[in-house]
């Protein structure tokens, strides 16, 4: 039921309101969930490491929406599913790993570098699933 909310709202916040999903407890939740996921990643972060970096993962917000777009979950909304989005993390962390291990081969290949194909991969998937998948034109 939880995830149906959270689908609703995503898609359309006031007609969720509208089909009595209880929109301020569901962010509420939302947004306590992800705070202690993000505190426990941190302190596990730091525990791994010794020490605590404050800018350790700059840029991961890239590979989480391209992992979610690379799945086929559309940017504007309305489609999606868990294992597609899986799919779409299993191809970027690939990406990210073949990336990683020709760096230490060719010189210009850097974590700029493994961001920008990321990033350009992001975007062609995303032109490529609006198109295939978007809405009809009215």
């Amino acid at each position: 039921m939880f995830g149906r909310w959270l689908y609703a709202i995503g898609d359309n916040r006031i007609a969720a309101r509208f089909a009595a999903v209880p929109v301020r407890r569901v962010d509420l939740c939302l947004y306590t969930a992800c705070g202690v996921v993000a505190a426990l990643v941190a302190i596990l972060n730091a525990m791994r490491h010794n020490v605590a970096i404050p800018n350790a993962h700059v840029g991961m917000e890239l590979q989480a929406i391209a992992c979610i777009v690379v799945g086929g979950t559309l940017i504007t909304g309305g489609h999606g599913s868990i294992l597609r989005t899986l799919l779409g993390l299993a191809i970027i962390s690939n990406l990210d790993i073949a990336l990683g291990f020709l760096s230490s081969r060719v010189q210009f290949v850097n974590s700029e570098s493994r961001l920008i194909v990321i990033g350009t991969l992001l975007i062609a998937v995303a032109v490529w699933t609006e198109r295939t998948q978007g809405a009809p034109e009215s």
